[in-house]
């Protein structure tokens, strides 16, 4: 059975790896979901830093950017307007 992660905005990842940084951050780390996708998750123990204003919470789902867990290339293509 896999590990479920949670990303910022509160949704659950499954068959994921953790991405190994080159820098070791002390309330974040990196998932790659299987079709390539990366996402960021709060530690457990995220502990808030000394210039912060509290401990960091995860936001809603609704406050995610639109098709922000949808695979790159499955996306819809917007054209943009000038």
């Amino acid at each position: 059975m896999s590990k479920v992660y949670t990303d910022v905005f509160n949704i659950k990842h499954t068959d994921c790896t953790v991405v190994d940084t080159i820098n070791d951050f002390s309330r974040v780390f990196i998932i790659q979901v299987k079709y390539g996708s990366r996402f960021t998750c709060l530690k457990d123990d995220a502990r808030p830093a000394k210039k912060g204003s509290g401990h960091w919470t995860s936001a809603s789902p609704e406050d995610a950017p639109q098709d922000y867990a949808v695979p790159y290339r499955s996306r819809k293509r917007q054209r943009r307007t000038l």
